[in-house]
Order: structure tokens, then sequence, then C-alpha cells
């Protein structure tokens, strides 16, 4: 009998122990919380900051609470969310495998007009709790990720360039003062330089600029940050060829339009290039004429005083011998050292010693390459060369010891007709 009592005791002791494990149903509560920023028609996970989708400072913000039962048993279910302002909203009772979805229709407070009033990344954590009949307690909590940024402010800036050397150099030439100088029958090429100076990603960007007949080219979407730069290569009309078909001072503004990809708010930029098509000057002085002490009053930016080398960067060697008194040379310290009129080696002469070198090759090269600067900075003589032409061809002509060339051009230049009294 003993052995009975004892058999039984064990058996009640067992059930005892397990039935609680074996019987009793899982508890489980699941939560999502999502974020929008269009007003309900995308939403997102954003658990985390890299996920938390970027809207403009001074939008609104929704959320949406997803809570599922995934147990075996009836919940009394609330809600709280501190950042929100939700203190233990009642949802009620939910089913086992039950589901619900919450707005701000249901809760006020899963609508934020105002969540973003200042910039930076920001969280808030929502967290449900569901009771049992039994009295256990189950909890979950899921975050919410939002990046707050500066107000879009949508922005394209085009810059354009003309090069009249073959793309070698490039002006900005933005006013007629600022004009770059050619000639009468040569072209000028164009570049442009498109820029996303907002903060918002750009579409639909297209460059106009009647002028040169580009229409409505289209360069498409430009990220912010992003430039591009365009050449012939990418719009052939940038090519022109006869941009100087005639003389005068001319203006061309290139054009660009864009959209902003946040709201569709458009912004337009342009920028000018001037040229100046200048004939091919046919008046000139000769060497005679600028050395003659009575016109040194017709010179302009230079003076008779002015070093050779300071003007041209060339130290060049000349034949001189006075013809003119010179302020900076003790005459009588001349005429004893090398005998009246007789030439005096000169290195590194002034203008006006070079304008009275003697002989040929170096000396002639000296002679009307002077006069040839006193031509082309003059504004009343129309010279074929300007003052930076001048100077590249007399020092290319010294470096290759070739005088002879560019004295011929300069002589014939300077031979061209004086207009000046």
């Amino acid at each position: 009998m003993k052995k009975i009592f004892l058999s039984l005791a064990i058996v009640f002791f067992l059930i005892a122990a397990f039935s609680g494990n074996s019987w009793a149903p899982n508890l489980c509560i699941d939560l999502k919380k999502q974020v929008s920023i269009d007003g309900g028609a995308t939403w997102h996970d954003a658990d985390t900051p890299t996920a938390a989708p970027e809207t403009a400072l001074g939008q609104g913000i929704e959320y949406r609470l997803i809570v599922k039962n995934c147990g075996g048993a009836a919940l009394d279910v609330t809600i709280k969310d501190v950042e929100l302002g939700i203190v233990d909203f009642p949802v009620g009772s939910l089913a086992a495998d039950e589901e619900t979805e919450l707005y701000g229709g249901d809760i006020p407070q899963l609508d934020q007009p105002e969540r973003c009033e200042d910039i930076g990344e920001k969280e808030n954590i929502a967290q449900v709790s569901g009771t049992a009949g039994s009295g256990a307690v189950v909890e979950d909590s899921d975050p919410a990720w939002v990046k707050c940024l500066a107000p879009p402010q949508p922005c394209i800036d085009i810059e354009k360039l003309i090069s009249v050397d073959g793309g070698i150099t490039w002006y900005d030439a933005d006013t007629e003062v600022e004009a770059v100088e050619t000639e009468v029958d040569q072209g000028a090429q164009y570049k442009l330089i498109v820029n996303n100076c907002g903060n918002v990603d750009l579409e639909n960007v297209t460059i106009n600029d009647s002028v040169l007949g580009i229409v409505d080219f289209p360069l498409g979407n430009l990220a912010v940050g992003e430039s591009i730069q365009l050449d012939r290569g990418d719009i052939p009309q940038l090519n022109q060829p006869e941009r100087c078909a005639e003389s005068g001072t001319f203006e061309n503004i290139a054009g660009v339009d864009a959209s902003s990809v946040y709201d569709g708010t458009e912004v337009t930029d342009s920028d000018p290039a001037w040229v100046s098509c200048l004939e091919r000057g046919d008046e000139g002085c000769t060497p005679g004429y600028w050395k003659q002490e009575q016109h040194w009053d017709s010179w302009y930016t230079y003076v008779p005083a002015n070093g050779f080398f300071d003007v041209f960067n060339r130290t060049i060697t000349i034949k001189w011998s006075m013809k003119v008194e010179q302020p900076l040379i003790n005459k009588k310290t001349l005429v004893q050292a090398n005998g009246p009129g007789k030439p005096l080696p000169t290195t590194n002469p002034t203008l006006l010693q070079a304008l009275q070198a003697n002989g040929g090759g170096i000396n002639a090269l000296a002679r009307h390459a002077v006069a040839a600067l006193l031509n082309a900075s003059s504004p009343n003589v129309s010279y074929p060369y300007t003052v930076d032409e001048v100077i590249e061809m007399t020092q290319a002509a010294i470096d290759l010891e070739s005088f002879n060339a560019t004295k011929d051009l300069f002589e014939t230049a300077n031979e061209a007709g004086c207009p000046l009294n």
C-alpha cells in the first residue's frame, strides 16, 4: 500500500512540475515603427541613422505603428512614445496572430508637422506592452530615424569662357571692357562650366545660346556639388571659326535652366562672353620719327629712358653713337673714349638708344622693334600688331638669333604711313 501512495505522489509531483511549461500558451508581441516624409505615400523602416529618410527643415513627418500579437494568447495592448508624447495609449485586446496598424487618425501624436524644427538626425522609440489574462507581460520596442536638412535651395551656375588662340588661353570676358581681342576673319572657341551650387539635386538641365545656335541642349541631371565642363567636342556650336566675320565688339550669352528634384522649383543662370574683332591696321611711324626729341610727346606708356631689357626681357648689345643730347650720358667722356661719331657697343640700351642703333642684324631689329612697340601702344596709330605681339615676336627673333625676317615685318608696318604730326 505504501508503494501505491508513493507512486501516486510521484505522478502528482511531475504533473505539478511540468504543467506550466507544457500547457501554457507562448506569449509574444511585435512592434514596427515607420516614418513617412511625403504625406504617407512612402513608409520607411528607418531603424538606423543610415536608413533615415531626408527631409527639409520645417517639413512635417508622419509615423505609423504596426502591432502584432505573435503569440498564442490574447493580449491587452498599450503603447507609449515619450518623444512624441504618447503615454500608455490603449490599443485594446489583440487575439493571437492578430495585427493592427495605427496612424495619426488613431493617435494624433503620430502626425508631427513640426518634427524638423531644427537641423540634425532625430530618433524616437515607440514601446508596446501586452498583458495576458494570467498577468504575464511581454514588451517590444522599435526606433525610427529621420534626417532634417537645411531648406531646399536649388542653385545653378554657368561660366562661359572664350579663347582666340585655339584653346591655349581662356578668358572670362564678362564685360565689353574685358573683351578679348582678335582680328577680323579669325575664329573663336567657347567653353561652358555648369555647376550645381545648391543643396538639392537638379534635373532637366538644358543649355541655350541663341547667337551660337545652341537650343535646349540637354545635360540631364546634376547632383549637389557636381560640375560639368563642355567644349566643342560636346557641343559643336562652341567652335566658331567665323566668329569675327566683321569688325566690331560682340557679346553672346549662354543660359542654363534646371529644376529641383525635390519640388520642381526652376532655377536659371546666364553668363556672357565678349570678343572684339579688329581690322588689321595699316598705319605706322618709322624709327626716325620716334627718336626725334620733338616727337617724344607722342610716346604712350613708355618713355625714352626705359630700358630695352625692362620691356622685352632680353639682353642685347648694339652699336650706338650719340645723335641726340642724352640726359644720362656724359657726352665729353663718350667722345674722348671713342672719337667723334664712332659707334659705341652698348649692352642693355634704353629704348631711345635702340632707336639710334647703327647697322643691320640685331641693330636693325632693335630700331624697328622699338618703333613697332611705340606704334602698337599709341591709340592714335592703327598698327597691325598689338604690344604683346611685338614683344613676343622680338623675343623669338632674339632667342633664335634670326633677326631679319621679324625686322622686315616690322619695317613694312613702320613705313605704312605715319598719321602723327
